[in-house]
């Protein structure tokens, strides 16, 4: 966004090598949650978007859902999602109407646009992060051994005798233990 402006002419080395380094992780981080979500199935749909936008509350959204918001605002009356929709609908005839009558205004509606498509795609990226999330946290981990074991344990069966015997019924006479015998049982 700042790549060939004034303000981007205006800032140390340091300060873009630092924009570069965060839009290089922002870049590996997207591409590695899309690999892992389309190895999954998992993707977010327009619908999905529309109904997490309809559920936000426009004064603790983000500022980028509170501008996609007042665009909504100022081309449909009001900061809701329908007035967005109704935006994005209008979309093409209003830039058939401002190329003839007002190039700056023109130029402010497609900068608006590209805005909001780009919230539209980091809030899509948010949805799909958390519904990756969510799944993980909801699955476990477990190895091939461990993975066995619980198998057979829930998979065999034993056949067991019990024989239950009142401890006052067992005469003691006869019966006789050596210390040995008591050392034997101590050491076990």
């Amino acid at each position: 966004i700042l790549n060939g402006s004034n303000q981007w002419e205006k800032l140390s080395e340091q300060e873009r090598e630092q924009i570069r380094q965060t839009v290089w992780q922002k870049n590996v981080q997207e591409l590695a949650l899309l690999e892992e979500t389309n190895k999954l199935g998992l993707t977010v749909t327009d619908e999905e978007l529309i109904n997490y936008l309809k559920d936000v509350n426009f004064q603790t959204s983000s500022q980028e859902v509170q501008f996609m918001l007042m665009v909504g605002a100022a081309f449909g009356g009001t900061p809701t999602i329908e007035g967005y929709q109704q935006f994005l609908k209008n979309y093409d005839k209003l830039v058939q109407q401002l190329a003839q009558s007002s190039p700056e205004m023109l130029e402010l509606v497609q900068n608006a646009k590209r805005a909001c498509a780009y919230v539209e795609n980091k809030l899509k990226m948010s949805i799909l992060q958390d519904k990756y999330m969510i799944l993980m946290q909801g699955s476990f981990i477990s190895n091939p051994i461990a993975a066995k074991a619980l198998f057979n344990e829930a998979h065999t069966m034993y056949d067991v005798e019990i024989a239950a015997v009142a401890y006052d019924s067992i005469s003691e006479e006869g019966l006789t233990v050596t210390d040995e015998e008591y050392k034997e049982l101590y050491k076990k």
